[in-house]
C-alpha cells in the first residue's frame, strides 16, 4: 500500500453522475464553510496565511470571486466575514505587525506581510479605513520593500523562496497592485498609490534583486556541476526545486509580474524550464533537491505535492506556456508540453495524499495544478487551429504534442480531461473512506494545511466543471497562482 497517496480507480466520473458529483461537492463546500466559520480554534494559534487567520481571510476572498460561478451565495457575505478574522488576527496578536528582520523573512504566506496585505486591501474594498491600521500595514510593506531595494549586491542565493522569502513578498505587492488598479479615490487608495510600492519600477527592481540572487546561486551551483542552469537559489543551505522553498515557486511569481517588466531575464527563464524538463523522471515527477555530481542518482522523487515535486511544477509550466515570453521560444513549446502531459497524469494517479486535503501537501495542491493544466489547454496561447491543415504562424494553427501535431480540437479535450481529473480527485475527497485513510494535520482548519484549501478547490472546480472562463486566473492556487 502506498504510503504517501490513497490509490483509486482512474476513472473520472462519467457524463451521467456529473449532476450527482456536482451535488457531492457543493454539499461538502457548504458544510465546510460552515464547520470553518464555527471552529476556528486551530487557526488562531497564527495570523498567517499559510496555516491562520489570515488564511481564512484570503479564503473568504477566493469564494467571493467564484460565488456567481459556484452558486455560492452573495459575494459579499462572504467578503463581510472577514471583519470578524482581522478583528481576531489584530485582538490575539497585537504585536505581530511589525517589520520583517531580513528580507528572507518578507513573504506573503508566513510572514507578517500577508495580514497587512490583506487588511490593506480589505479596509479599501469594505470600506474600513476608519477600523484598521490600514496605515501601519502601509508602512510595514513600505519598509520591507526598501530593505530589499537597498541590498546593493547578491552575495549569496538564500532567502528568495515563496514560503517566506522575497518571491512571497514580491507576490505581495503584484496582489496589492492588482486590488488597487483601478484607481479610486479614497483615504487608503490614495496613499498606496503616493507610496509607489506597486509602481513599475518597485516591481521591477524586487524581481531583479530575486533573479541577480539566483545568477549567483548559479554561480556557486556551477562549481558542483557543469554544465549547469543560469539561475539557482537555496534555502537554508539545501537548493529545492519545488514551490514552496525552490527555483518552481521562485519562477512561476517572476511570470506574474507585469511581461514588460523582465524582457532582460526571459532567456535565463526559459533555459531554467529547459533544464528542469531535463530532469524529470520518466514517471512525470522531479526531485526535492537540485541533483549534484557528487552522488550517483537524484533525490528518490517520492514526493507529489505542491510544495515538492510534479503539482508545482506542473502550476509552473502551465504558467510559462501561456505567458507572452512563450512566443520567442517556440521550439521549446513541444517539449514543455510533453513534460505537462506527464507530471498531470502523474499528479491526478498519486494525487489523493494521505496528509489530508490542504494546499501545501495535501489534495487540494494536487487539484489546483490539474486546474492550472486544464487552464492552459482551454486557453488559445498554444493553438487556435481547427484541425483543417492550417499550420504556422504565431499562435494559428496546431501544436506538436507528445504524439505529434495537435489540433484544436484536441487541446480542447485535454482541457476537458483534466478538468474531469480534477473533479474526480475532488470528490473522492469528500468520501468518508477517503477520510479515514488521512492523517489529521496540525492545522486542519487551515488554507495550506487543511479544509479551508479545499473549499477553496472546490468551489474552482465547480466553476471549472460550469464551463466558466479560468483565463482571469480566478481558478488559481490562493497565495501562489491567482494573480
Amino acid at each position: 500500500m502506498p504510503k504517501r497517496y490513497i490509490s483509486h480507480n482512474h476513472k473520472p466520473p462519467a457524463d451521467g453522475d456529473l449532476p450527482q458529483v456536482e451535488h457531492d461537492i457543493l454539499r461538502s463546500l457548504g458544510s465546510s464553510v460552515n464547520d470553518i466559520l464555527r471552529s476556528t480554534d486551530d487557526v488562531e494559534a497564527s495570523p498567517s496565511v499559510y496555516v491562520g487567520l489570515s488564511g481564512i481571510v484570503l479564503m473568504n476572498m477566493h469564494l467571493a470571486s467564484l460565488a456567481d460561478g459556484a452558486d455560492l451565495g452573495a459575494p459579499d457575505e462572504f467578503l463581510a466575514l472577514n471583519d470578524h478574522y482581522l478583528t481576531d488576527a489584530l485582538g490575539l496578536f497585537p504585536s505581530y505587525l511589525r517589520k520583517p528582520r531580513t528580507p528572507a523573512r518578507s513573504a506573503f504566506l508566513d510572514t507578517p506581510v500577508g495580514l497587512a496585505t490583506l487588511l490593506l486591501i480589505h479596509a479599501e474594498t469594505q470600506d474600513g479605513s476608519d477600523r484598521y491600521p490600514w496605515q501601519e500595514c502601509l508602512q510595514l510593506l513600505e519598509r520591507t520593500a526598501e530593505d530589499i531595494m537597498s541590498e546593493t549586491s547578491a552575495t549569496d542565493d538564500d532567502g528568495c523562496e515563496v514560503l517566506y522569502g522575497r518571491a512571497g513578498f514580491l507576490y505581495a505587492l503584484l496582489r496589492l497592485r492588482g486590488a488597487f488598479l483601478d484607481y479610486s479615490e479614497s483615504q487608503v487608495a490614495d496613499a498606496v498609490h503616493d507610496s509607489h510600492i506597486t509602481t513599475d519600477a518597485t516591481i521591477a527592481r524586487i524581481a531583479a534583486n530575486i533573479i541577480a540572487h539566483g545568477r549567483h546561486g548559479a554561480q556557486t551551483y556551477a562549481a558542483d556541476i557543469a554544465p549547469g542552469p543560469p539561475l539557482m537559489w537555496s534555502w537554508h543551505g539545501r537548493r529545492y526545486l519545488g514551490a514552496a522553498h525552490g527555483v518552481v515557486g521562485i519562477l512561476n511569481i517572476l511570470l506574474q509580474c507585469p511581461p514588460y517588466l523582465l524582457t532582460d531575464a526571459y532567456d535565463d527563464i526559459w533555459a531554467m524550464i529547459d533544464w528542469l524538463i531535463s530532469i524529470q523522471d520518466e514517471e512525470g515527477n522531479w526531485p526535492s533537491k537540485a541533483p549534484a555530481l557528487r552522488v550517483s542518482k537524484y533525490d528518490t522523487n517520492e514526493l507529489v505535492q505542491w510544495c515538492h515535486g510534479a503539482p508545482g511544477a506542473l502550476i509552473l509550466l502551465s504558467r510559462a506556456l501561456q505567458h507572452p515570453s512563450a512566443a520567442h521560444h517556440a521550439r521549446r513549446i513541444p517539449a514543455v508540453l510533453r513534460a505537462a502531459d506527464r507530471a498531470a497524469t502523474l499528479v491526478y494517479r498519486r494525487g489523493l495524499l494521505r496528509k489530508g486535503l490542504g494546499a501545501c501537501h495535501g489534495i487540494a495542491g494536487s487539484v489546483f495544478a490539474l486546474l492550472a493544466a486544464a487552464r492552459l489547454y482551454a486557453s488559445r496561447a498554444i493553438s487556435a487551429g481547427d484541425g483543417n491543415g492550417e499550420k504556422g504562424g504565431k499562435g494559428k494553427g496546431r501544436v506538436e504534442g507528445p504524439g505529434g501535431l495537435e489540433t484544436r480540437a484536441r487541446q480542447e479535450e485535454k482541457a476537458q480531461e483534466n478538468i474531469m481529473r480534477a473533479v474526480h480527485l475532488s470528490h473522492l475527497a469528500v468520501a468518508p473512506e477517503v477520510a479515514g485513510k488521512m492523517t489529521t494535520p496540525d492545522r486542519p482548519h487551515s488554507l495550506y494545511e487543511g479544509l479551508a484549501g479545499m473549499c477553496c478547490a472546490w468551489a474552482s472546480v465547480l466553476v471549472a466543471l460550469r464551463g466558466q472562463n479560468g483565463a482571469d486566473q480566478r481558478w488559481g492556487l490562493p497565495g501562489f497562482d491567482d494573480l
